[in-house]
Order: structure tokens, then C-alpha cells, then sequence
């Protein structure tokens, strides 16, 4: 029984392992028409945007770690 557990388990894994990489993979091959569409933007407009977004993330995070939700 214990071998069944950690055989499904193992499997589990590997999914999530696989669709982790498919997504990288198509992340690597968006960031190509990222990058061309981000070179038509400001260099100062792009820093703002990315401070602005990380810190609204990092306080949905911590809410979420306060209410023990993370």
C-alpha cells in the first residue's frame, strides 16, 4: 500500500514538473514580442510600473499571510 501512495505521488510530481516546464517554455518564447512591444515605452514608465504592481502584489500577499491564507 505505501508503494501506491509513493507512486501516485511521484506522478503528481512529474505532472506538475511538466506543466511547470511547458509554461516556462512558452514563457521563453512570448518574451520575444515582449521585449518588442516593451521597447516602444519609456525606460522610467516601465520602472514605475514595475514598483507600483510588485508592491500592490507584496501586499496581497501579506494580507493573505495575516489572514493564514498563505
Amino acid at each position: 500500500m505505501p508503494n501506491d501512495i509513493s507512486t501516485a505521488t511521484d506522478r503528481a510530481h512529474a505532472r506538475t514538473g511538466m506543466l511547470y516546464a511547458a509554461l516556462a517554455y512558452i514563457a521563453w518564447g512570448l518574451f520575444p514580442l515582449y521585449f518588442k512591444r516593451l521597447s516602444e515605452v519609456n525606460a522610467l514608465e516601465v520602472i514605475a510600473h514595475r514598483t507600483v504592481w510588485s508592491l500592490v502584489f507584496v501586499a496581497l500577499v501579506l494580507a493573505a499571510a495575516a489572514l493564514g491564507l498563505a
